[in-house]
C-alpha cells in the first residue's frame, strides 16, 4: 500500500490521505493482510493531520466489493475525469 497526506488539491483544503496504490498478491489474499495495511496507512494519515482517505478505484471493481468496499470506503462528491490520447 501506498499513500501520502497533501492538501490544496480539487479544491480541497483539507489534508486528505490519498491511497495511490493498494493490493495484495493472490497468493496472500484472505490472510487479512489487507485490512492490517490498511488500519496502518489510515493511523499514518490520522498523525500527518489528515481529516479524510481518498482513492481512485476502478468502477468494476468497486461494484465486485473488495477492499475498499470492506474498509468502508464510499463514493465522493469527486468526479474523475479524463480524455483519451491517440497513439
Amino acid at each position: 500500500m501506498l499513500g501520502d497526506v497533501r492538501a490544496g488539491e480539487f479544491g480541497l483544503e483539507e489534508p486528505s490521505g490519498w491511497i495511490e496504490r493498494f493490493g495484495i498478491d493472490p497468493d496472500y489474499r484472505g490472510r487479512d493482510l489487507g485490512k492490517q495495511m490498511f488500519d496502518a496507512i489510515v493511523a499514518h494519515f490520522r498523525e500527518q493531520g489528515a481529516t479524510t482517505v481518498r482513492t481512485m478505484a476502478d468502477s468494476e471493481g468497486v461494484r465486485r466489493g473488495g477492499l475498499p468496499a470492506k474498509a468502508g470506503i464510499r463514493a465522493s462528491p469527486l468526479t474523475a475525469l479524463e480524455i483519451r490520447l491517440k497513439a
